[in-house]
């Protein structure tokens, strides 16, 4: 069937069965893409913070929190309390962990290791393969992560940081108690030597970051 239309500069004659062959196509192509964009796996935001309506913001190079006027250099390590107010808004209440790992792993403000001084690592990270996410370029020859930043090194933890806590609730059926009992639950498979969990378990008692 065809439909005649009459315009200002002439006649148009529209095909109905081609239109709506067309129309019928278009809409399939639509249903095809909407199904592609669902099974696209979601890319995870690295710089979330959690808990908090604080936004942090970087550049080249340094690192913003304006709730807390805080500015820090990312070309240096900043000291342990200034990277545990980062850690506060990245990780959330177990932000201590990271903190009194990176003192343990790489040393006091001023006194950082080779491998933290280096490849900003910080806190000893391993690369991590396909198990989980991770802000790591690279890795040594010993298989530890490399990062382009110290705060690179922080978002990494707490990737791995997270993915612990879910076996822990898997395993457990509950949250974890304390930092205590999270430093028993990653003994072994994060540091295997007796000394690391005596080091960390004092860090945690003795040293105050708030």
């Amino acid at each position: 069937m065809k439909l005649t239309i009459r315009k200002q500069y002439g006649t148009v004659i529209v095909n109905v069965y081609a239109m709506k062959k067309v129309w019928i196509s278009l809409l399939f192509i639509s249903f095809v893409l909407a199904g592609f964009a669902m099974l696209r796996p979601k890319q995870q935001s690295a710089a979330a913070p959690k808990g908090s309506d604080s936004i942090i913001r970087t550049t080249a190079d340094s690192l913003y929190i304006d709730s807390v006027n805080l500015r820090l250099s990312l070309k240096e390590i900043p000291p342990a309390r200034s990277m545990h107010q980062v850690a506060r808004f990245v990780i959330g209440p177990w932000a201590k962990i990271f903190t009194v790992i990176k003192l343990q792993e790489s040393g006091a403000d001023g006194k950082n290791s080779y491998l933290a001084k280096e490849f900003n690592n910080l806190t000893g990270m391993r690369m991590p393969g396909n198990s989980r996410p991770t802000t790591a370029i690279g890795k040594t020859k010993t298989n530890y992560a490399i990062f382009s930043t110290w705060y690179d090194c922080l978002l990494d933890f707490d990737f791995y940081l997270d993915q612990t806590l879910e076996k822990f609730r898997q395993e457990h059926q509950r949250e974890p108690k304390d930092e205590f009992e999270i430093i028993n639950f990653m003994f072994g498979s994060y540091n295997p030597y007796s000394r690391w969990k005596k080091d960390i378990f004092w860090l945690l008692k003795n040293y105050r970051f708030e």
